[in-house]
């Protein structure tokens, strides 16, 4: 992968990757994470039915007052990105994320098909 090619080739040694399925344990130490980020897939975990096993998971590993990054397409017809009706708008994210233990923080637009919200887990 290309970030293990970075990572590497800065010598950083405070980043791991790994592949790994959301909805069940993952192998890493609990709230030991600084930052987790999702990058437009919040909207496939709900369409899954699988939303509260990931940000349970989410909020196992994150340090208390860590961050959950959150990058969705707008709830704008594409393309790019999946169809209207399974996108979600900044409300329903918070309304997705906060009850599982986070604080909606700020929103940033990222262009014509994105938006970032930022969650700290508390």
């Amino acid at each position: 992968m290309l970030l293990e090619e970075e990572i590497e080739t800065r010598d950083i040694t405070n980043i791991l990757t790994l592949v790994a399925d959301a909805a069940k344990e993952i192998d890493i130490e609990d709230y030991s994470l600084d930052l987790c980020l999702m990058a437009t897939v919040l909207h496939d975990f709900e369409e899954a039915g699988q939303t509260g096993a990931v940000l349970k998971q989410v909020k196992t590993l994150l340090r208390p007052g860590g961050c959950l990054a959150v990058i969705e397409f707008k709830k704008i017809e594409g393309p790019p990105g999946p169809p209207v009706q399974i996108r979600l708008s900044e409300k329903e994210t918070a309304r997705l994320v906060t009850p599982y233990g986070f604080k909606k923080g700020k929103t940033v637009d990222l262009g014509d098909y994105h938006y970032l919200t930022l969650f700290l887990s508390i």
